[in-house]
């Protein structure tokens, strides 16, 4: 048997596809199983596929288009490693993936899901970092989904122990809506390294995403109506959009009434937190600081106004703030508003 299986889906990539396959093939550590399950590709994306013969790739063709989420299920239950790697038809393994994954899940024997830095690249060039430890990476599953699917390496016997699945009902989202389903059963982690190129462009699914976004939206609610459950936190239509609005960071330009709803909705979080205990509290708090700057930065209010909001969070609600940081944002605010004189009081 194998130590990893990789599982890869691809449907219509042509152009990304040989590329992807060599990334893998690449491998610094080479005791794989790469699964393609090709969705009934209509472009040359089966011809490619058949020019590979390395003995670890096992081809499998649909005869019909199952999409996504059914072709990840079926590559789960064909998996016969130790070991599962997502990989995606546009996207680039780096060499030492495989081998520092593999190394981290023997070191940690508590992570059940292993992600990386990411260096997303195209269309777009930066580096996704998430927070390396469970408690974070989950806390931060209350606002975005933070891990990059296919950069991520599973524990195959804990898929088995919970009956993991992907569920067709957050298609388009399906590895958001696993993590939510297994936070309280699986551990999370990720190794500070870039390990995996995520690519940016015009047909893929990250872009498709947006013509989705009604979809999404219902989804993402969906998400995190079951979260703030779990928090035994009290929501309207109107905290859950906003809640959205902080997720996918959409925030534009905030009025002060605005304003002042927007840090309310994050203390009552913390405060409901809490209460609930559901989410570590520092690592809650950590992302609720990252908010606030976030919020503040788009707030086109007074800076002496937000000073009372924050000084009223922390004193209500006990959220941790780096004061110095702080102090030195809001200095350059007031300077700012002195200056120009373009805030709304």
């Amino acid at each position: 048997m194998p130590q990893i299986s990789v599982v890869l889906p691809v449907y219509n990539s042509e152009k990304y596809i040989k590329a992807a396959i060599e990334s893998v093939l690449n491998q610094t550590f080479t005791d794989f199983e790469l699964i393609i399950i090709n969705d009934a590709s209509t472009d040359n994306t089966k011809q490619i596929l058949e020019t590979f013969t390395d003995k670890r790739i096992r081809l499998i063709h649909n005869a019909e288009n199952l999409k996504v989420v059914k072709c990840l299920n079926l590559g789960l239950s064909l998996a016969q490693g130790e070991f599962i790697a997502r990989m995606d038809a546009d996207d680039i393994s780096l060499p030492q993936r495989f081998k520092r994954q593999l190394s981290y899940l023997l070191e940690h024997s508590e992570v059940d899901i292993c992600s990386s830095y990411v260096q997303v690249f195209g269309t777009q060039n930066y580096i996704l970092r998430p927070y390396e430890d469970h408690e974070s990476i989950k806390a931060g599953l209350l606002f975005l989904n933070l891990l990059i699917h296919p950069s991520i390496m599973f524990r195959r016997k804990s898929i088995i122990q919970f009956n993991v699945c992907y569920d067709e009902a957050y298609a388009n989202a399906e590895d958001y809506g696993l993590w939510v389903a297994v936070m309280d059963k699986l551990k999370f982690g990720a190794i500070p390294e870039i390990l995996f190129k995520y690519r940016i462009h015009d047909t893929n699914i990250s872009i498709k995403k947006a013509s989705n976004w009604p979809i999404l939206h219902k989804i993402n609610l969906g998400l995190y109506k079951i979260l703030l459950d779990r928090m035994q936190l009290r929501y309207t239509d109107n905290d859950l959009e906003m809640h959205i609005n902080l997720g996918f960071r959409s925030v534009v330009q905030l009025t002060k009434n605005d304003y002042r709803r927007y840090l309310n909705w994050l203390a009552r979080i913390v405060q409901a937190n809490n209460n609930s205990k559901y989410f570590n509290s520092d690592s809650l708090r950590n992302y609720v600081l990252s908010y606030v700057l976030y919020l503040t930065s788009r707030a086109k209010v007074n800076p002496i106004i937000y000073w009372e909001l924050l000084q009223t969070l922390k004193k209500l609600y006990g959220i941790r703030i780096c004061w110095n940081y702080l102090q030195l944002k809001l200095y350059s605010r007031l300077i700012t508003f002195k200056q120009k004189k373009k805030y709304v009081i």
